[in-house]
This record gives C-alpha cells, sequence and structure tokens, in this order.
C-alpha cells in the first residue's frame, strides 16, 4: 500500500535529503502502519503512516462529455472554460 523513496541511503552530519510517502489507494479503504528509520550505531525512528481514500464523483461543466476546441493548427494555441466539481 505504501512506498517509500529512496528505500537507505547515507547522510553525512547536517545533510537532509527529501523522503517521498507514496499511498496507492484503494477504493473506500484506510491503512495505518508504523515505518521505522534505523540510524546505524544510533537510535530507531518510528514515523507513522495513514493512507484512506474513496469514491470518488465528480461533474464537468458544460456537462457535455467532450469539450469542442474546434480546428486547432499544431502551432496555435486555444482556450476554453470548464468546470470540474466534487461532488
Amino acid at each position: 500500500m505504501f512506498d517509500i523513496l529512496p528505500l537507505n541511503g547515507i547522510l553525512v552530519k547536517g545533510q537532509t535529503e527529501i523522503v517521498e510517502f507514496i499511498y496507492t489507494a484503494n477504493q473506500n479503504r484506510e491503512f495505518k502502519t508504523t515505518a521505522i528509520c534505523q540510524i546505524e550505531g544510533g537510535p530507531d525512528y518510528e514515523v507513522t503512516i495513514r493512507g484512506k481514500s474513496s469514491r470518488m464523483d465528480f461533474s464537468i461543466t458544460p456537462s457535455s462529455h467532450m469539450i469542442n476546441l474546434h480546428e486547432v493548427q499544431f502551432n496555435e494555441w486555444q482556450q476554453t472554460e470548464f468546470m470540474i466539481k466534487n461532488t
């Protein structure tokens, strides 16, 4: 359910590292676990990880199933407005 990247590494004193926690959601599920960061020659640190997901419903206005941008040349920009609502 959870991925932690990077899985391991070496840091020198005072160095920082960005760690990515990835939750692979399953509809209407909730998970909780503890990750342990082991420090060689030092203490272990516990990090509580929680992930929750629910059914996603949305509506698009205008309600057409297709947003029509008409003909656009490959080197031109086209702009339109629509709204996605989290219902």
